[in-house]
């Protein structure tokens, strides 16, 4: 249900809502994993459209700090490499779309290890 909310949100360009409901979507008592990494990677999509679209600075470091400390783990390599790879393209674009002062080079060059 939130993620059909999320989507209807995200639809709407109400990107910030939607990051909202995908949050709750991921919470979802008993949820398997390949499931809260989609709720998570969509939230961490639309906080950076949001940055994006609106110059928000903010919402990109949000979506950054997402993808690493949370996207990256509900992936691993080794067991779900397509997801694994996914991850590791938003995170790059994230990355690359961020004005952070300074640089988060540390984070880009950990985003491409082990391609």
């Amino acid at each position: 249900m939130k993620a059909e909310q999320a989507q209807t949100a995200a639809s709407q360009q109400e990107y910030q809502r939607a990051a909202e409901l995908f949050a709750e979507a991921a919470t979802t008592r008993g949820l398997e994993v390949p499931l809260q990494w989609e709720y998570r990677n969509e939230q961490a999509l639309m906080l950076a459209e949001h940055g994006r679209e609106f110059r928000n600075n903010a919402a990109l470091e949000q979506a950054i700090d997402l993808y690493e400390n949370t996207v990256l783990g509900l992936a691993p390599k080794k067991e779900r490499p397509g997801d694994w790879a996914t991850t590791q393209h938003n995170f790059g674009n994230a990355l690359g779309t961020s004005r952070a002062t300074p640089p988060r080079h540390v984070d880009a060059g950990k985003c491409h290890s082990g391609l």
